[in-house]
């Protein structure tokens, strides 16, 4: 048979001996594409190859990054990319979101577009927490709030009762309250 496949006989025997552990590898490949595939479908989509090697991991298969890495692209599946990096040269990288206002803040006239912000300063107590939404015409703030916890509740909630309620234009000619 050597002869036949024109190698030489210790070649023959080292490949014919290895024939049960590339059948091996092969299923130890099938099993954890189908839980990659699986642990893919639970998440909706959203993880990419860290978090569900950490699933797996959780479920006790020990497998490493690259290996999922490797399954995810064999298989064709892609993870939910919240973390973009950043442009190269200038350029600009993916909208996340759609742009209503073409990034023309200033659409001149009142109420058309409204920019909110979330952010935190220190202070002699501890953090404070700002959240503002103003017009991006006139740029006054129509409604802030402050707070000790960062969250929607303590800020953004109460900053969008500042005028008017953010979802009903005002009406001209009322004077705001």
């Amino acid at each position: 048979m050597a002869k036949v496949l024109a190698v030489t006989r210790a070649g023959y025997y080292a490949r014919k001996s290895r024939a049960t552990q590339r059948g091996k590898r092969a299923s130890a490949r099938r099993r954890l594409d189908e839980a990659v595939a699986w642990e893919h479908e639970v998440s909706g989509g959203t993880y990419g190859a860290p978090r569900i090697r950490h699933a797996l991991t959780r479920a006790g298969v020990d497998v490493g990054v690259r290996a999922v890495t490797a399954s995810m692209r064999r298989q064709g599946l892609t993870g939910l990319n919240t973390h973009p990096r950043p442009s190269r040269r200038g350029r600009r990288g993916p909208v996340a979101h759609e742009d209503h206002c073409a990034r023309q803040w200033n659409q001149g006239a009142l109420d058309r577009v409204w920019i909110t912000d979330f952010t935190y300063l220190r202070c002699a107590q501890g953090w404070v927490y700002l959240c503002a939404v103003r017009d991006a015409h006139s740029r006054r703030v129509l409604g802030y709030a402050m707070g000790e916890q960062h969250n929607t509740r303590s800020g953004h909630h109460r900053a969008r009762h500042g005028r008017h309620h953010p979802w009903q234009l005002p009406h001209r000619g009322r004077a705001p309250h």
